[in-house]
């Protein structure tokens, strides 16, 4: 044999006592390295899977009632190999010590090679497919049935399973393979066998079992058409058991349809609970789970009397139902399968078909228990749902391998909140609920998932783990829940019912009226929905038509058309009642009763009724001539998705605008409890404005200028900073052009004005500059940026840069000041931090436009429309801090300095023309500009004391 390239296969022998015909087996190690480092199984390629799972072919062993099992002899042997590639399958042979050691080559499939199970089982696929002409039932048989040299299969008729059992011995004969291990649960198919052809029974001494074969693993009595489990006693002795030994003991229970899942869980659990506590793989394992590890290796021994029919049909079936029942603990989750057959009597019958266990990840057993879980972590209601995905993957698997595509399916849970997510899915819900919901219903529709009590949902045994003794007793897990709902066509909620097999159609009728006659929550309406506005249009709805029933008689006023301010200012009550009605009932009862009201609304002394079934502030301000909703807001309760859903519709109507400016817009009508730690967790979770606002390195201020700190007219004392450039479309053609904005703010009362300038030119600037002092009059001082601050920027700031260092601009500059006795004054070089008040005031500015317009293009007159809308909103923003008491003064604001009231506030009335003695306490403090001034030195001024850092 000489041959340029060659491989030699070194071999030893394996012992197996437990088989039937070879005990003794020669192995070939093509693993082994050679000399250059490599093995043959190195390079050798694998192949793809061409049969099916050991699962599969195991589940429609159970289909049948006449079953046999068989087995093809040294089947690796009957496939030739190529004669190009013999050469690499050299061994060194001998029979003896005594003969010369001789060169082989083996010409066949050599088990111990890699691509051996794929050559051979390639091989019997392909014959299949070749012979499926003449004998089509076999050559399925072949397709389906068979596990690498085994095959388990069967029919319903004894004549069906004899003739299969003829077709596929000619079959497989045709390809030069024979059957031998012939086994059945009936005589009459082993009649024409050969004895030495049929399977040896296997007696186990240590145990009752006797009369068994072993075919893929799994023990079959024949006689009695029964799976059984074998235990050895495990690790009898003094040693103390390892991690090793642990894992080692539980792999020895072979159970591929997870028929044991309840009992392996006990073992899980321990594997778990020793890598938590970082046990090394030799040492003894800890006290705690030694107890639970004594106990469960002590009760496996009583699984040798367990016996599990194989079939899962019964004769005389009608129709057949699968039944899946998902469940999950803190530990664990899994799922049970059940076939449900019922007779033509009616009488039905479930029969276990599988189940599945696996244990939770260690992040949720290790999380402590509180209200509020974050997104990566996993909540019993996140382990219901991946129970249910768990169901749903393995009742698909079960149906395909059954060919049971029209029975129908029964889902089950006994989580209503996986229900609720299955039946309608809200855009707000997590990302992991999302993935894991759309791969349900990719499987099955929501409407066949329904609900059962945790009680009789046998699925709770898999999640949670059973000792062995305890699951023998247990027939609920055997034959499926004794006591489960009916579920009738099309209907939404199951019924329970005591007898299920004998339920009728009639029985549910009544229950069907019931559940038609219940009445929907309002409450519930107000907790399914995350906006506010379509909140209102719903109640707007409802209330319009409560109103046009209530004017039957009068048509005039029936509404209709487009709901109006009075359908929503009536929806907002009504919203607002409900929710005061479920949360502050016993508030609401103290008042009717007239007894003193507790808790946190103590100090609101809350008002109730007049005309409205509203709670309201009481205050001290009841006299006075501001509008009711203002004097007397309504009380909104904490941590309550109503009030998140209205302060969150403020929050993006209002630009977006930060917690002082939104509390003052929230309390023009209502009064949160604990209002800013609602606000503050708002804008927290409000992504737009947690992109438009990084984080920078913070770094202490210094102290204030004196034209901060000193009283002055509005716009005496004034800072100007340029923004830009936007763009804004001209034209016909939709043409960008650039645009910037020049930003005058007041050094006193942080009250800015903006105005929109078409370029960077002199004429621009100074014409900005005469709108302002038309508008705002002349000022004392301003202050700007020095040019040099833009020196090396990109070509924007360039343009600005040149445009303050040129002379004409100074000179046209001194033309306009002189006169009117304005002082300008520059920061020096490299100071940008100087002008913080207006670089602050850009910042907001530009934050409102940039949410707003969203990177779309206005023309002039919308961007400048907007720009105005924008300088109201920011000079209603408090200057000082809010506080909860609503006996408190209103936010002052730069809008009282400039017109007496917020510029987003309702109008108020006149008092010139008023007496000062007819004037009421409120309209006094409302006439003297000087209380204002007042006010800025004691709350706003005091407030600028500490060194704060730089944001």
């Amino acid at each position: 044999m000489n041959c340029d390239f060659a491989h030699y296969l070194p071999h030893h022998c394996v012992i197996k006592p437990d088989s039937s015909t070879t005990k003794l087996r020669v192995v070939f190690d093509a693993s082994a390295k050679s000399s250059t480092d490599l093995s043959l199984n190195d390079v050798m390629e694998i192949g793809p899977t061409v049969q099916d799972s050991l699962f599969n072919v195991i589940l429609r062993f159970r289909l049948h009632k006449y079953v046999f099992t068989a087995d093809i002899p040294k089947m690796y042997r009957q496939v030739m190999v190529h004669e190009s590639h013999q050469k690499y399958q050299r061994i060194l042979w001998r029979e003896n010590k005594d003969q010369t050691v001789k060169e082989l080559e083996l010409n066949t499939v050599t088990y111990g090679t890699a691509a051996a199970p794929f050559l051979a089982t390639r091989s019997i696929v392909q014959l299949a497919k070749d012979e499926q002409e003449d004998f089509p039932a076999a050559s399925e048989a072949v397709v389906k049935c068979f596990y690498v040299d085994d095959v388990m299969t069967g029919a319903d008729t004894l004549s069906g399973a004899r003739q299969l059992q003829k077709n596929l011995i000619s079959l497989l004969a045709r390809g030069g393979f024979q059957l031998h291990k012939w086994c059945a649960n009936d005589e009459a198919l082993l009649e024409d066998i050969p004895i030495d052809a049929r399977e040896k029974q296997l007696n186990f001494e240590d145990s009752d079992i006797n009369g068994v074969i072993k075919t893929l693993g799994v023990l079959w009595d024949p006689s009695s058409d029964d799976f059984l489990f074998h235990v050895k006693p495990i690790g009898e002795g003094s040693e103390i058991p390892t991690k090793r030994m642990v894992l080692s003991d539980m792999s020895k229970l072979f159970d591929p349809h997870g028929l044991l899942a309840p009992i392996i869980l006990i073992a899980k659990l321990v594997i778990q609970q020793l890598w938590q506590q970082n046990v090394e793989w030799d040492e003894a394992i800890p006290k705690e789970q030694l107890r639970t590890w004594n106990r469960f290796r002590s009760e496996l021994s009583s699984l040798n009397s367990l016996r599990i029919n194989r079939r899962i049909t019964v004769d005389d079936a009608v129709t057949v139902e699968l039944h899946g029942f998902a469940d999950a603990s803190k530990v664990a989750y899994g799922c049970c399968i059940y076939l449900r057959s019922v007779k033509s009597d009616g009488v039905a019958e479930m029969r276990l078909i599988c189940g599945k266990s696996r244990v939770a990840p260690m992040k949720e057993i290790q999380r402590d228990i509180k209200l509020d879980a974050t997104p990566d972590e996993m909540t019993i209601p996140r382990l219901e749902l991946c129970a249910a995905l768990l169901l749903a993957e393995q009742v698909e698997k079960v149906r395909e391998t059954l060919a049971l595509t029209t029975a129908k399916v029964v889902l089950w849970s006994d989580s209503k909140i996986v229900l609720n997510w299955l039946k309608q899915m809200k855009t707000n819900t997590p990302v992991f609920v999302q993935n894991r919901v759309v791969k349900i219903r990719k499987l099955f529709a929501s409407h066949m998932w329904h609900y059962i009590s945790t009680q009789h949902n046998p699925a709770d045994l898999v999640s949670r783990g059973v000792f062995p003794e305890d699951l023998m007793r247990c027939e609920e897990w055997w034959s499926g829940p004794s006591v489960i709902p009916v579920v009738a066509e099309n209907e939404g909620e199951p019924v329970e019912s005591e007898d299920y097999s004998h339920q009728t159609v009639a029985a549910v009728i009544p229950e069907r009226k019931a559940a038609l006659k219940k009445q929907l929550d309002p409450y519930d309406v107000i907790l399914k929905y995350s906006s506010y506005r379509k909140l209102q249009r719903i109640f707007g709805y409802v209330t319009r038509f409560i109103h046009n029933c209530r004017s039957k008689q009068d048509t005039t006023r029936r509404r209709t058309g487009v709901l109006n301010s009075e359908d929503h200012n009536e929806a907002q009550k009504a919203m607002v009642t409900i929710v005061q009605q479920v949360v502050y009932k016993d508030e609401i009862g103290c008042i009717q009763t007239k007894q003193s009201v507790k808790g946190k609304l103590r100090n609101l002394n809350p008002i109730y009724g007049d005309g409205e079934r509203l709670l309201r502030v009481g205050g001290r301000i009841r006299n006075s001539d501001l509008p009711k909703d203002q004097k007397h807001p309504m009380i909104l309760p904490e941590n309550n998705h109503f009030t998140e859903v209205l302060v969150e519709a403020l929050h993006r109507e209002h630009l977006h605008v930060g917690l002082s400016g939104l509390l003052a817009v929230v309390r023009q009508k209502f009064w949160p409890v604990n209002a800013k730690r609602t606000i503050h967790r708002i804008l927290k979770r409000c992504v737009i404005c947690f992109r438009a606002n990084p984080r920078d390195v913070q770094q202490y201020m210094g102290d204030l200028p004196s034209c901060r700190v000193t009283a002055a007219q509005p716009f005496a004392r004034t800072g100007i900073d340029y923004a830009g450039p936007f763009f804004i479309k001209v034209g016909r053609m939709k043409a960008k052009v650039k645009v910037y904005v020049s930003l005058f703010v007041c050094m006193t009362t942080k009250s800015i004005h903006l105005e929109l300038v078409s370029s960077l030119t002199t004429d621009g600037f100074l014409a900005a500059l005469h709108r302002f002092a038309g508008r705002r009059g002349n000022p004392t001082e301003l202050f700007s940026d020095n040019g040099t601050n833009f020196r090396g920027a990109d070509r924007e700031l360039s343009e600005l840069f040149d445009l303050l260092q040129s002379q004409v601009l100074n000179d046209k500059v001194n033309e306009f000041c002189q006169p009117r006795g304005i002082k300008w004054s520059f920061n020096p070089p490299k100071a940008p931090h100087q002008g913080g008040i207006w670089e602050a005031n850009v910042k907001c500015m530009k934050s409102h436009l940039c949410k707003t317009l969203n990177e779309s293009y206005l023309t002039y007159e919308e961007l400048n429309t907007l720009l105005i809308q924008i300088e109201g909103k920011l000079n209603s923003r408090p200057l000082v801090q809010l506080t909860d008491d609503p006996f408190d003064y209103e936010a002052l604001s730069p809008g009282h300095f400039l017109i007496g009231r917020e510029l987003t506030a309702v109008a108020e009335p006149l008092y010139s023309d008023l007496k000062e003695s007819s004037l009421s306490r409120y309209q006094l403090v409302q006439k003297p500009m000087q209380h204002f001034w007042q006010r800025w030195s004691n709350e706003y001024v005091t407030g600028l004391q500490k060194h704060s850092k730089w944001n």
